[in-house]
């Protein structure tokens, strides 16, 4: 009877490309991610984020709770854009932050969260989180 191979199976990977246009200029963006990694680093983000956001809401006055979210913002931005997409969307947008937030906001959490969220899920379901050693793979 010949013995099977354990071999580590790849984490599913998703890939994106969204163009984004501002002032009549455009940039374009492509993604390629692992979901289960990056969802957890998004997770991580997001609860930085909240915390960041009661301490703003407790005192919205203080500058530097305002500058600490703001620099939370873009971090969570940089778990799925990378930060030469965060600096490559900032320089097309400049000043304009409020359309910047908006179009990067619903590509995020519209396009590439969703798809993330169901390629995780699969992975759990089928075991394939391509960490450590399983008996189904035996």
């Amino acid at each position: 009877m010949f013995l099977k191979k354990n071999k580590a199976r790849k984490p599913r990977t998703i890939t994106r490309r969204a163009v984004f246009a501002h002032n009549g200029q455009k940039a374009t963006v492509s993604i390629s991610l692992e979901a289960a990694a990056t969802m957890e680093k998004l997770r991580a983000a997001s609860e930085a984020m909240a915390h960041l956001e009661a301490q703003l809401k407790a005192n919205p006055a203080d500058e530097t709770a305002q500058e600490e979210y703001g620099n939370a913002m873009l971090q969570l931005f940089a778990c799925v854009l990378g930060r030469d997409g965060v600096e490559q969307l900032l320089d097309l947008y400049g000043k304009d932050l409020g359309s910047f937030v908006q179009d990067v906001r619903l590509f995020i959490f519209g396009d590439v969260v969703p798809a993330m969220r169901k390629a995780e899920a699969r992975e759990l379901r089928s075991g394939r989180t391509g960490t450590g050693w399983r008996w189904s793979n035996a």
